[in-house]
């Protein structure tokens, strides 16, 4: 009965783990690995099949008569004595205890695992960690063609000071182009085509007589990722699956990344020093999951020059440390395609970053929390873009110390920002170019002396300085703990060096609330539009907008702010403990307001300056001066106000006499000039006032027959 039971056990054993054996001989069982190393020719000759019993080694090998070349790798091949190979017989992955790992957390387990990595490296396959805890003391690397690391919820620990943890590095193929690349194009003539196939991809950098891609900085530099459709071997000509993005001179770097596939799950890793973990470079189609990292102090994970990304629910935890440029999470670095979904990103620097030479491109970040380290000797934000990213999109994030976005065409939206150190959400324009920032949803708390949302230019206003096409601001709240240095505590646009234009700019239900009291200077802003004077056809919509912020108010300054603004539907409270708050302060610009309220406190007032001005359907509340002041306007017309706690609705000073028009009523209007009107239709009981009286003249004139321009008496004679 016994020997019945071991017999079904092996043919059971035999049809699991040998499935994929054709044509199998007689089985043999019992081996030690060291008494398979010990059979003779003759022992082997009739037996290619044998099993191992070594604990957490089993399986069967299989004798390959045909190899005389392979090394012994303890795990896959064994060499015997007299130098036959006997093989492993297994699907899927390696079990690096076949290779002599422990995983007590006390052996050096670094040897098997790098046996393991080797061995699949010839045959495109992956390494499973049972569950355990592996020492390793220097760098695991890895190049080759699908690779997939299983951690199963082990732990790594690495305490020696290496630079990496794991290294993946992939190889290419290089080429150039012999004629120039227009940008949408869908061809590239090359020098050499040889190597190249259909579904390769190409990594296109521009050499470096060619134009930056960002005159911000030198090192970014134009470049990209093109998938292949086919290859015209004659011609040496590759047709690309989508257009080219950017222009290139003949000569750039066109290199075919050699290898793909690589998968890293479910690895805990632990060190305790400044150095990487993972790093994957020149690869494509990496997938990073359910990976915990924590000590890793430079850059937890690192993904660099490589296409179609996925990290998914990973976890890094690093700290601030002394000459920390890199002191980074997430570090995704000249990449394309990469998506970003879940987990948690904490470093001493930046949580998440986006970086390299050539743009990073087609982003989504998706339900992530980022932080960085208190400690941190300088203010940085936790999510970090800098300038060389185009097409992203922001979503479900939280940031525990705000956003630092450069770039260009990104979106954000239903994310959170608490600022602890730095902006709330900071947006930095960073090449001409038809660009478009949105923002929809988002909610900053900021405890920070830095503007909570600031939306501006890099450059130094002299050789460089970069415009925004379009940018919408919708479903903003703003709350602000600290007083802030800054103009505003919405600021779009810049001041001095850092000023753009837009031709569009959309704001639209924005909250603002500051439970302290603002800076009672220039500064201390609720909402601050700030722009050069390249903008002056721009449009400009504010919308439903709540300013109750404990500071001047709303502003529009420092600028052309284009021909159209308008502005409805909004309420803006001014300080009540600020004696020179502004209620509103309106810079040059043609307006449109509607169905507003403004709401001062002290001596706040609506101030215009310069500009064309049309409130209809509007409300002054609580201004204790005059509720309009509009110095060197152009023109102003009131309609249909309501004045409450308010006195006098409107003054005008300056050199330009102001065309002011008051429709209180449907049936009266009152103007100021220097003479009677002379032309245009009036009716009865509209009043023009002398914008240049002396003394024993007249206050104005009143319109007592309707008509073109109808019958005007004079009023209110002055003491000579």
């Amino acid at each position: 009965m016994k020997k019945i039971l071991i017999f079904l056990f092996f043919i059971i054993v035999f049809d699991s783990v040998a499935q994929s054996t054709s044509q199998p001989g007689p089985l043999e069982k019992g081996y030690t690995l060291q008494q398979l190393r010990g059979l003779t020719i003759t022992q082997l000759n009739g037996k290619n099949l044998l099993y191992v019993s070594d604990k957490n080694k089993e399986g069967f090998f299989q004798y390959d008569p045909t190899d005389t070349t392979s090394p012994d790798n303890v795990g896959t091949v064994i060499v015997t004595s007299s130098g036959k190979r006997l093989k492993r017989v297994y699907n899927g992955d390696v079990n690096v205890k076949w290779f002599g790992a422990k995983g007590d957390g006390v052996t050096d387990d670094t040897t098997p695992i790098q046996n393991s990595l080797n061995a699949t490296a010839t045959q495109d396959g992956g390494i499973s960690l049972p569950l355990g805890t592996y020492k390793i003391t220097s760098t695991l690397t890895y190049t080759g063609n699908n690779l997939s690391v299983k951690g199963n919820g082990s732990v790594i620990t690495h305490t020696t000071n290496d630079t990496t943890t794991i290294n993946v590095n992939g190889t290419t193929i290089l080429a150039a182009n012999v004629a120039p690349i227009a940008a949408k194009s869908l061809t590239i003539s090359l020098n050499t085509v040889s190597g190249f196939a259909k579904g390769d991809v190409l990594f296109i950098q521009a050499i470096s007589t060619d134009s930056l891609w960002s005159l911000e900085r030198p090192d970014y530099i134009k470049g990209e990722f093109a998938e292949i459709e086919s290859v015209d071997m004659l011609t040496a000509i590759v047709t690309l699956k989508s257009p080219i993005l950017d222009s290139y001179i003949v000569g750039a770097s066109i290199r075919k990344l050699n290898y793909k596939n690589v998968t890293i799950d479910g690895l805990t890793i632990k060190r305790n020093n400044d150095m990487r973990c993972l790093s994957v470079h020149e690869m494509s189609n990496v997938i990073i999951s359910n990976c915990n990292i924590s000590g890793a102090n430079e850059r937890a994970i690192y993904v660099y020059n490589s296409y179609n990304v996925l990290i998914s629910n990973c976890i890094t935890n690093g700290s601030y440390y002394a000459s920390a440029p890199t002191a980074y999470g997430l570090s995704i670095a000249s990449c394309q395609n990469v998506n970003i979904v879940g987990g948690y990103y904490r470093a001493g620097r930046h949580g998440i970053m986006f970086g390299g030479t050539i743009p990073n491109r087609f982003i989504s970040i998706t339900g992530c929390v980022t932080d960085n380290d208190p400690a941190q000797a300088f203010p940085q934000a936790a999510f970090d873009f800098h300038s060389n990213v185009q097409f992203a999109t922001i979503t479900n994030v939280l940031s525990k110390n705000g956003y630092s976005l450069g770039g260009i065409n990104i979106s954000v939206s239903n994310c959170v920002s608490i600022a602890r150190n730095y902006y709330g959400f900071a947006f930095f324009s960073s090449r001409n170019a038809d660009n478009t920032l949105t923002v929809n949803g988002l909610s900053i708390t900021s405890n920070s002396a830095y503007s909570p949302f600031n939306f501006t230019s890099v450059g130094n206003g002299s050789t460089y300085r970069f415009n925004v096409g379009n940018v919408q601001v919708s479903n903003v709240s703003v709350i602000s703990n600290v007083v802030a240095p800054g103009p505003a505590l919405v600021m779009i646009g810049g001041t001095a060096a850092n000023q753009i234009s837009y031709k569009y700019l959309g704001i639209n239900g924005v909250s603002v609330y500051s439970t302290v009291e603002q800076s009672t200077s220039s500064y201390g802003l609720g909402i601050g539009l700030f722009s050069s004077t390249l903008n002056a056809d721009a449009i400009v919509n504010i919308s439903n907008c709540n300013i109750d912020a404990k500071c001047r108010g709303y502003i529009t300054a420092a600028g052309n702010l284009g021909t159209s603004i308008s502005i409805s539907n909004c309420y803006f409270k001014a300080s009540f403990a600020n004696p020179v708050s502004y209620c509103a302060r309106l810079g040059l610009g043609n307006y449109k307001i509607s169905d507003t309220i403004f709401d001062g406190g002290s001596t706040s007032y609506v101030e215009g300056t310069g500009g064309h001005y049309e409130f209809t359907n509007c409300a002054f509340n609580n201004m204790l001066t005059q509720c309009l002041q509009a110095n060197n306007a152009t023109y102003v017309s009131i309609t249909n106000p309501t004045k409450n706690n308010s006195v006098a609705l409107y003054s005008g000073t300056g050199t330009s006499p102001a065309l002011i028009d008051y429709v209180v009523s449907t049936n009266a209007k009152i103007r100021f000039a220097s003479a009677a009107p002379s032309t245009g239709t009036w009716a009865i009981g509209d009043i023009v006032y002398n914008s240049a009286p002396i003394a024993g003249g007249t206050m104005g004139w009143v319109c007592t027959t309707a008509g073109t321009p109808g019958t005007w008496k004079t009023f209110g004679s002055i003491a000579p």
